[in-house]
């Protein structure tokens, strides 16, 4: 029999449908109009050339394709049918509201494993409140798409070790495919993968059978990328590649125990929940495992958050967006501590409230996605007046008249890229760039340079003038490129 409003587990449900439909309606209010940042642009620009140019270069396709296949083959199959590229960006934003709402069914399911009800709700007000999980919910990106599918995996799977009475079958239809769905949209969420060993710990199931299921888990999960990878961009699929694409990388990204101590790290890390959350959540990881009834959740919390911090911290170019998967145990553990330390309600409320007003006035607003301003909803005009100047990067170069044009920048050149590609009919993968032929206009040649300073731009762009070709760049200023030094 279906639970009714009256009952407890009916009132239960009203109010976290209630809950995730006023994140819904806050997610689409601050929905950003254009790519909310330059991997959005990145990956959308990947979809095009793929699809107007048939298949992918290995230079053009970096990394993306290997970590996000299902989700650029998904925004691929919208350019072939002709989808206007503004809807399709509509979409990709549109996209992430609905996973981020979404998202907060997924951890509920999870928190109530471990926390009473009201605790629970606790734990979903951290996540409302965390800059990196505000700002996945209102912009396209793959990863919380990724992290929603995730969530749900690891529900069904704690579901299973801490609820055996329930249907264990039928959980594992939903929870190793959404693992799989998970990592085809983001493949760096195996770095979570101990979450579900951290279950086995609080369950005290930690036998070989036990182990052995979650290994099953996880390699489903593993796998799943690198076959479809391999199946639908074949010509990037082969071992040799494969190898040859993760020596590159590491050497782009070297680890170094520096990085993870580097002051923008530390900032980015500090900000990712916010500092205040971040502060309490030590605080209370240390009482969780001084505590015996909290010793286990504390464990499933370090498994769970300890890798994503690691692999991305000891690296250089981190983001908040890397560590959004260290949220949801982040808010775990301090919805237990919040439900411990304060014998009633109104006790765990005034603490709530504390803490998020505090978590929330630490940062001033800012447009800065890298390492968020905690004010998430005062920040949002400076991110979509940004993003409203970064949309108009490179307009002008489809109807240059240059043929060979070399772009000299950083974090712009996506956007002129997409620019350039809005009216191509076909694109043709050269040596190391792209020649667009549009209706109307000339065909052209166009590079990237991606550089660190003044001193660089003004090599690359010598380089490019002594070769006969056209330099483009908004960040550096055009006359002192085109002056020899």
């Amino acid at each position: 029999m279906l639970p009714t409003f009256r009952s407890a587990k009916g009132q239960e449900n009203l109010a976290l449908f209630l809950i995730c439909a006023l994140i819904l309606l806050r997610n689409f209010f601050f929905l950003i109009e254009g790519f909310g940042e330059q991997d959005a642009a990145r990956l959308l620009n990947d979809a095009i050339v793929w699809s107007k140019a048939g298949y992918l270069d290995p230079e053009l396709a970096d990394y993306r394709v290997r970590i996000s296949p299902l989700y650029i083959y998904t925004l691929k199959k919208l350019v072939d049918l002709g989808v206007d590229y503004n809807d399709i960006i509509y979409m990709m934003n549109a996209a992430n509201a609905v996973a981020g709402s979404l998202t907060f069914f997924a951890a509920f399911a999870i928190f109530r494993h471990f926390l009473s009800f009201g605790g629970a709700l606790l734990g979903l007000v951290v996540l409302a409140f965390a800059p990196s999980a505000f700002l996945a919910s209102i912009y396209g990106m793959p990863h919380a798409i990724g992290y929603f599918f995730f969530l749900w995996s690891l529900a069904a799977f704690t579901t299973i070790f801490l609820s055996p009475a329930r249907n264990s079958r039928l959980l594992w239809w939903i929870g190793v495919p959404c693992l799989c769905i998970a990592t085809a949209i983001k493949a760096d969420l195996l770095l979570c993968a101990g979450a579900f060993l951290g279950v086995l710990v609080y369950a005290r199931r930690t036998a070989l059978p036990d182990l052995a299921k979650a290994g099953l888990w996880i390699a489903a999960g593993t796998l799943t990328p690198i076959l479809l990878h391999a199946v639908l961009v074949p010509e990037l699929g082969s071992a040799s590649q494969a190898i040859t694409f993760a020596a590159e990388w590491n050497d782009k990204y070297t680890i170094s125990p520096m990085n993870l101590v580097s002051p923008e790290n530390l900032l980015i890390t500090a900000l990712f929940a916010g500092p205040v959350f971040l502060m309490l959540f030590i605080v209370t990881w240390v009482m969780a495992m001084r505590s015996p009834e909290g010793r286990h959740l504390a464990i499933l919390a370090l498994l769970w958050i300890l890798p994503v911090v690691l692999f991305w911290g000891l690296r250089p170019s981190n983001s908040a967006r890397h560590l959004l998967p260290a949220v949801v145990p982040v808010a775990l553990v301090l919805a237990w501590a919040a439900m411990r330390v304060s014998p009633n309600v109104l006790g765990r409320v005034a603490i709530a409230l504390v803490a998020v007003a505090g978590n929330y006035a630490g940062i001033p607003p800012m447009g800065n996605t890298v390492a968020p301003s905690t004010q998430i909803l005062n920040s949002t005009p400076a991110l979509q007046s940004k993003i409203d100047r970064l949309m108009t990067e490179g307009l002008e170069i489809a109807t240059s008249g240059v043929t060979d044009i070399v772009l000299i920048g950083t974090g712009t050149l996506p956007y002129m890229v997409f620019n350039a590609l809005r009216h191509a009919d076909t694109v043709a993968i050269e040596a190391d760039g792209i020649r667009i032929a549009s209706r109307g206009a000339a065909e052209f040649t166009l590079r990237q340079r991606y550089v660190k300073d003044p001193a660089e731009a003004n090599k690359v762009a010598q380089e490019a003038l002594a070769q006969g070709r056209r330099i483009w760049s908004s960040q550096f200023n055009m006359d002192d490129l085109q002056r020899a030094e």
